[in-house]
């Protein structure tokens, strides 16, 4: 296959139909645009285990924020009613 004739990458559409651009559809204008798509997507693949990492992170702190929250809802209703002190240490009387 030419150089000419090599695929630079594939776009897909919104609707999901793919259109595979080549090196003889590409100009001097176009090409600068197309490479850095090309940078961008193998940027993006070598990010993806990082990005799932993150994700994983991000729900494991949810849970256990949730866990918390719930824990301490538990924990409050177990307790004895707060009891309003004034400044000289006596109970309020309200």
């Amino acid at each position: 296959m030419s150089d000419e004739n090599a695929k630079i990458l594939t776009l897909q559409t919104p609707e999901g139909q793919s259109r595979d651009i080549f090196e003889n559809d590409l100009d001097d204008k176009s090409r600068p645009i197309a490479n850095d798509i090309n940078l961008a997507l193998a940027l993006q693949k070598e990010r993806e285990e990082i990005v799932k990492k993150a994700f994983i992170e991000v729900r494991t702190n949810e849970v256990i924020n949730s866990f918390i929250n719930s824990r301490v809802q538990e924990l409050e209703g177990m307790l004895p009613p707060i009891i309003a002190v004034d400044s000289k240490g006596k109970k309020d009387k309200s």
